[in-house]
């Protein structure tokens, strides 16, 4: 945290930029977000993009992470092919914004799929794939 701190110091970013540290009240937070944007170079899954797509928020994430498996088709405009990309990424924040209350809708599909999966599901493709 101190690193990042730092850095948003040195670039001029101090005073728009805010750090939380740990939190304990992550749905809380969630709750007020619109949507949620995690361009992260390399994720081998993303629980935290899971669990706001579980809460119905659009999520902006690298078409190599894990989650954007999860993710149906529809979703293309919000998955970064390049990380790095900050004009790909503000372009995916902007075609989210342009239709905010159709992505909402969009959402609600993926979220309660996702929602309605256990640990007894995923236990017994686990137990599926063990056996082939």
């Amino acid at each position: 945290l101190p690193h990042w701190q730092a850095r948003a110091r040195a670039d001029g970013l101090a005073g728009r930029v805010r750090f939380l540290g740990f939190r304990a009240d992550v749905p809380e937070l969630l709750a007020g977000l619109d949507a949620l944007a995690h361009p992260a170079r390399s994720e081998p899954f993303g629980l935290g993009v899971l669990e706001a797509v579980c809460r119905g928020l659009p999520a902006v994430v690298s078409k190599d992470a894990g989650v954007a498996e999860l993710l149906p088709a529809e979703w293309d405009p919000l998955l970064l092919p390049d990380p790095e990309d900050a004009a790909a990424l503000a372009a995916a924040l902007r075609a989210w914004r342009r239709d905010a209350d159709g992505w909402a809708a969009r959402v609600r599909p993926t979220a309660d799929r996702l929602r309605g999966r256990t640990w007894a599901d995923m236990a017994a493709e686990f137990v599926a794939v063990t056996v082939c």
